[in-house]
């Protein structure tokens, strides 16, 4: 990935500013897609539903055994019979019915919590593996279009975001009904004038829950692309260190990172500031409403209308029956945040899957191959109106090694992209041993066909799990057999722990040509039918490159061969040469044909040539 430069900032700026932060799924439509991952676990769900339940009620009844108390026991009315030993013995099994609900609370608590955990955890999992395995159905296309690391925020800070908000929402929503509907029962059964009192102070909430609502999905969504932001910097100034190193960059790349981490803490300290607003309005709103019922509840006291144990448990009640609200207007915040996650989660699970394999009562799994492959009238093209390659028609037959050459951009990578279903051509079709590769299994072609490119990619694992990549079940000795051939098992031998050197991230414990001597290894291995070599020496000099030669032959036998070069010198051997020159074929033959048509491929020979006669005299 390349840097963006101030083009970048540019647009991420005009997207904090503009619409572009507006949501625009639906919250039904979102929580429908929630439910999905929710739903496969039932059981758990049932069993944690009732742990709340349980610690609701528990915490519910709590204030009721207070009120019993204060007017059975400890303040009875005068007409009472009750002696003392009967209120005390009264007190005392009211108070371990207290000690009882006290202890079922924790147990439940206990399994609320675990229940809680797991559930997040499997369905943070559930959702990671499935947003994975998309992503490794898409088209290169995708991942040349979206940066790196707005990807990998999805997967980790989306989703994390996500899974917090199944953590709150069962305990909050459940409990938190369960609570009013609860409360608002034994307060109509104690008072009904006190408590239509307090039922009508939750008009209050109206204005400030409406302004609230409206401008919370703007802000939340806000925060998910700011670290997303974040995380894009931060991949490709990692990614790109050698590069910003060597140009003197480190200061304007700290400066865009800055200026990215701003627009996140911005972003952050603006959801702050609104959900600080929105509780401390409605804590203001609560001591009010409190007030207001409390006002009424003495008054009615003063009547006689009411007993001291009703107002001391309904002064309870009150508070606990503010709280739910307050959780559920609070929990609002997390519900914003997790809806803006989900949004980006499903708008990556929902891009369409461009290479898309037939039926599979239509799709062939491909036999092993004779090695036949024929361009038929192919037009492909990356942006509508804009064709890479014009119509080209190409056969080759089992065996044969065709060398394609011309200037940059001519087409020769996206010829080999459409040969291996990287993407598909908008008309035209390629076949290989006359079978048209959109039939078959995408498994059953490229399992047989091998790529070797220019800038070759190691995993961070042990050379020999490197060579093994592509067959897993080789045993040491084919590993071995296959750097022997390609050259690479004199410097392997060399390497501090030999096969079972860990290759570091990006490589930077090994030099270009062994990084590429490796993937010849790997590519041999697998034995393909089908070989594409896209630039795959231009990274090794020239002393390198005739160490590897008779290891290059050897993996060229036997098979057919592709190879995509600029140092014509490396292609003179081939059974043809292709030249292509703005997506069209222009030339083809082999080189001693070619040289003497006086062409481009003669043009371009001549110049490459004067440029290392050039070079050699200076």
């Amino acid at each position: 990935m390349g840097f963006h430069g101030g083009g970048y900032w540019h647009r991420l700026s005009h997207m904090m500013e503009g619409e572009e932060y507006e949501r625009k799924t639906p919250d039904a439509v979102l929580f429908r897609r929630v439910w999905r991952y929710l739903s496969s676990y039932r059981r758990q769900l049932v069993v944690l539903a009732a742990t709340i339940l349980g610690v609701t009620l528990t915490g519910m009844f709590q204030p009721y055994i207070f009120q019993v108390m204060i007017d059975r026991y400890l303040n009875p009315p005068p007409q009472t019979t009750l002696s003392l030993t009967d209120r005390y013995n009264g007190v005392l099994g009211l108070a371990l019915i207290f000690l009882a609900l006290a202890v079922l609370d924790w147990l439940a608590n206990y399994k609320q919590t675990y229940l809680l955990t797991w559930l997040g955890q499997k369905v943070e999992y559930d959702i990671r593996e499935d947003m994975m395995k998309h992503l490794q159905k898409l088209s290169l296309r995708f991942f040349t279009d979206r940066e790196t690391g707005d990807t990998v925020s999805r997967i980790t800070n989306d989703v994390e975001s996500l899974a917090e908000f199944f953590r709150t929402l069962l305990p909050t929503v459940i409990s938190s009904l369960i609570s009013i509907i609860g409360y608002t029962v034994i307060m109509f059964i104690w008072n009904v004038k006190l408590t239509f009192i307090t039922l009508g102070t939750l008009l209050l909430f109206i204005v400030p829950i409406s302004l609230f609502s409206r401008r919370a999905r703007k802000v939340f969504m806000r925060t998910r692309r700011g670290i997303a932001g974040v995380t894009t910097r931060l991949e490709e100034s990692v990614s790109g260190i050698r590069v910003i190193q060597s140009f003197a960059r480190e200061g304007q790349t700290q400066r865009e990172f800055g200026q990215a981490n701003v627009e996140d803490l911005q972003a952050n300290v603006q959801a702050t500031r609104l959900f600080a607003s929105f509780g401390t309005g409605t804590q203001i709103i609560v001591a009010i409403a409190t007030c207001i019922v409390l006002w009424f509840s003495v008054t009615e006291a003063m009547v006689g209308s009411v007993s001291v144990g009703i107002i001391f448990g309904f002064t309870l009640y009150l508070t606990r029956f503010f709280q739910p609200i307050m959780a559920i207007t609070m929990f609002y915040n997390t519900y914003q945040s997790a809806m803006a996650s989900m949004e980006r989660i499903v708008e990556l699970l929902d891009t369409p899957i461009e290479i898309q394999e037939m039926p599979e009562e239509e799709r062939v799994e491909l036999p092993p191959l004779k090695g036949e492959v024929e361009y038929r009238n192919v037009i492909f093209e990356y942006e509508n109106g804009v064709p890479v390659l014009k119509n080209v028609n190409l056969k080759v037959e089992p065996n044969q090694t065709i060398a394609i050459v011309g200037p940059t951009g001519a087409g020769k990578s996206s010829l080999m992209n459409l040969l291996l279903r990287f993407y598909d051509s908008q008309e035209g079709g390629i076949y290989i041993d006359g079978v048209d590769i959109r039939r078959a299994s995408l498994a059953s072609l490229r399992r047989q066909m091998g790529i070797v490119l220019q800038d070759t990619f190691l995993f961070p694992t042990t050379v020999m799990e490197n060579i093994r990549y592509g067959k897993p079940d080789a045993t040491e000795e084919e590993v071995i057999e296959s750097a022997k051939i390609v050259g690479a098992h004199d410097f392997i031998q060399n390497l501090p722990e030999g096969y079972n050197t860990m290759i570091r991230e990006g490589s930077t414990n090994i030099s270009v040509g062994q990084r590429q001597l490796i993937s010849f290894a790997r590519a041999l291995l697998v034995n393909p039918r089908i070989l594409i070599l896209d630039e795959a020496t231009s990274s090794v000099d020239p002393y390198t490159e005739l160490i590897i030669q008779e290891g290059l032959n050897q993996l060229l036998k036997n098979r057919t061969t592709f190879v995509i070069a600029h140092r014509l010198s490396t292609v003179r051997k081939a059974d043809k040469i292709i030249v292509l020159n703005h997506g069209e074929i222009v030339e083809e033959g082999t080189h001693e044909e070619l040289m003497s048509k006086n062409g481009l491929y003669r043009k371009l020979y001549e110049m490459q040539f004067r440029d290392v006669k050039a070079l050699e005299q200076t």
